[in-house]
C-alpha cells in the first residue's frame, strides 16, 4: 500500500510546482504608462512662453512700456540630439489674436546665436524696444520667438505671449522680497491708482504696476541699465544680494545714479546691501 501512495503524492506535487512556470508575467499599470510614455513620438524641442523683465508668477501681469528697451527670456530643449542654430525674435502690436505691422513701419529684431545640448533646459535672454501704439484702441503686444536650426534646416515656434501695453504715467515697482504675501496690500493701494476727478474720463493703467519677482531660480530682472527706464522704484526687502547676478546689481546701480530710486526696508536689508556691490549708492553706512 505504501508503494502506491507515494506516486501519487508526486502527482499531487506536480501542478503546485509548475504553476510558477504556466503563470503570465502581468505588468504593473505604472510600467506600461512609462513604456509607453518611452515610446511616444518625441518632438524636437520643448519650449514655454516667453517672459519679460522684471517678471513674477503671474502671466497675466506682464507689460511693456512704449518706446522703452526691455528684456526678456526664452526657455528651449533640443529632445533629440545637439542642436545649433539661432534665435529670432519680435515685439508687434496685437490687434485681436493677430500680430500686425506698426504704422510707423519701424520695428526692431533681434537674433542671436543659441547651442542648446540634448536634454538640457537653457535660457536665452534677448533685447527688444516695445512698440508705440497706432491707437488708443491697442493696448497688448505680441511677443513671439522662431528657433531656426542649422543642422536639421528646421524651424521651431514656441508658444507666443501676450503683454499689454503700460499707459504713460505708468511705471513697475519692483519688491525684492522672500515674503511675498506681507507686500500683497500693495496691489490694491489707493496710490497705485491715478488720482482723478469723479466726473474727470477714466484713465487707462495705473500708476504703478508691482512686480515681485519669485524665489527659486535666477530673478527675472534685467541686467542692463537702459533696460531699467520703465521701472520707477526697487523695494528691497529681505532678499539676498547673491540671489541677484553681478550684471543685475550693476544695472541696478547704474539704474540708481540715473535716477532710480530704491527703497530700503528695514535694518536687515541695510545691512545686506551694505556688504553688496550696492554700496556705493547708499546714503547711509548701517
Amino acid at each position: 500500500m505504501p508503494r502506491f501512495l507515494f506516486p501519487l503524492g508526486l502527482l499531487c506535487l506536480l501542478p503546485l510546482a509548475g504553476c510558477d512556470g504556466c503563470r503570465r508575467d502581468v505588468t504593473p499599470p505604472e510600467q506600461e504608462a512609462q513604456d509607453a510614455e518611452d515610446s511616444a513620438p518625441v518632438d524636437d524641442f520643448s519650449s514655454a512662453p516667453p517672459v519679460a523683465f522684471p517678471g513674477d508668477n503671474r502671466p497675466l501681469a506682464g507689460g511693456v512700456k512704449p518706446g522703452h528697451w526691455f528684456s526678456a527670456t526664452q526657455s528651449l530643449k533640443s529632445n533629440r540630439s545637439d542642436s545649433r542654430g539661432q534665435l529670432e525674435s519680435s515685439a508687434r502690436l496685437r490687434v485681436g489674436a493677430t500680430a500686425v505691422k506698426s504704422d510707423s513701419g519701424f520695428e526692431i529684431h533681434s537674433i542671436r546665436p543659441v547651442v542648446l545640448p540634448r536634454g538640457q533646459l537653457r535660457q536665452f535672454d534677448y533685447r527688444l524696444l516695445a512698440p508705440l501704439p497706432d491707437s488708443a484702441e491697442t493696448s497688448q503686444i505680441l511677443l513671439q520667438n522662431r528657433l531656426v536650426s542649422v543642422q536639421r534646416g528646421a524651424s521651431h515656434e514656441p508658444p507666443s505671449q501676450t503683454l499689454s501695453l503700460m499707459a504713460e504715467q505708468e511705471y513697475f515697482l519692483v519688491v525684492l522680497t522672500n515674503r511675498p504675501e506681507r507686500f500683497a496690500r500693495l496691489q490694491v493701494a489707493d496710490w497705485v491708482r491715478p488720482l482723478r476727478d469723479e466726473s474727470a474720463a477714466v484713465l487707462r493703467g495705473s500708476n504703478y504696476r508691482i512686480v515681485i519677482p519669485p524665489s527659486g531660480s535666477q530673478l527675472p530682472l534685467a541686467e542692463t541699465m537702459l533696460d531699467w527706464t520703465s521701472t520707477a522704484v526697487v523695494l528691497w526687502d529681505d532678499r539676498s544680494a547673491d540671489d541677484l547676478t553681478p550684471g543685475q546689481l550693476q544695472a541696478i546701480a547704474d539704474w540708481i545714479r540715473f535716477g532710480g530710486l530704491l527703497i530700503v526696508n528695514g535694518a536687515e536689508a541695510a545691512e545686506i546691501l551694505a556688504a553688496s556691490p550696492l554700496a556705493d549708492v547708499l546714503p547711509a553706512r548701517p
